[in-house]
């Protein structure tokens, strides 16, 4: 019996085919998901995490990407679908992912940059399903203390904020400012920038939950005397008005904290 990727010959001897052209031949067989309506693929996506997990990085590149692609489909095929069906697959989607603890796979032990680099898409849709937690968290925070990855873990989050629910976003403000000042990158102080932008543009969802989540260190009172020291400055282009975030959200502006609460509803 050999490898899949192993062929015996007449003459007894052993040809190894290349990965990239075995990985293409493999994925030829299996019926391109554009071609059928809008359904929870499991079968496929099992097949792609058998690749994903492989030891081969050529393997777990094609693993990623096909799974990267049925995210993509979804996302392309959701107003063409009834709210219904797109909820259903989501969810299905979003814990498959999570069953099959992806994040961990992505920034554990046998992480490797060219996979990270690719996995934006998957965290992306996770913190729009509102399934990143705390833990995931930790996860891709200790892969970003790496000298050969540090770089590209740093390089997603600023955009994966945006989509985070309140809690996880304050768990990864905390851990950064754990840092001491020496081990501080330009990338650290970036997201530290882009992690304060965005706590006090959505200062009103923030605040509410500092009295059962530690923030920094700070009570509910001092936050509270801290926004308001921050309203009483004057506007410019780099400081935010709490005023308009407040008013935004009576005009229904919603946040990921809010959206999250109101699926889980």
């Amino acid at each position: 019996m050999h490898p899949p990727n192993v062929l015996e010959s007449k003459d007894g001897s052993n040809t190894t085919l290349s990965t990239r052209p075995w990985c293409d031949f493999m994925w030829s067989t299996v019926k391109d998901p554009l071609d059928s309506p809008l359904t929870f693929d499991r079968d496929g996506l099992d097949l792609a995490f058998k690749y994903f997990t492989s030891s081969t990085l050529t393997m777990r590149l094609s693993g990623i990407a096909q799974i990267n692609s049925h995210i993509n489909m979804f996302n392309e095929l959701c107003n063409n679908e009834s709210i219904i069906e797109v909820e259903n697959v989501g969810q299905n989607l979003a814990n498959w992912l999570i069953e099959n603890q992806i994040i961990s796979h992505i920034f554990g032990p046998n992480l490797h940059v060219e996979v990270i680099k690719q996995s934006h898409i998957i965290l992306g849709f996770l913190a729009m399903e509102c399934k990143i937690t705390n833990e995931h968290v930790d996860v891709i925070w200790q892969s970003a203390q790496l000298k050969h990855c540090s770089k590209q873990v740093h390089d997603l989050l600023p955009p994966l904020i945006k989509n985070l629910e309140a809690g996880p976003v304050l768990h990864l403000y905390s851990l950064l400012c754990k840092l001491e000042p020496k081990d501080h990158t330009e990338q650290s102080l970036y997201l530290a920038s882009a992690l304060i932008k965005f706590i006090w543009t959505s200062g009103g969802t923030y605040s509410q939950m500092t009295g059962d989540t530690p923030f920094l260190g700070l009570d509910k009172v001092t936050m509270v005397g801290l926004k308001g020291r921050h309203a009483d400055m004057s506007s410019s282009e780099n400081s935010v008005s709490m005023e308009g975030s407040n008013s935004e959200d009576e005009h229904g502006g919603e946040l990921p904290a809010e959206r999250c609460s109101q699926d889980s509803q």
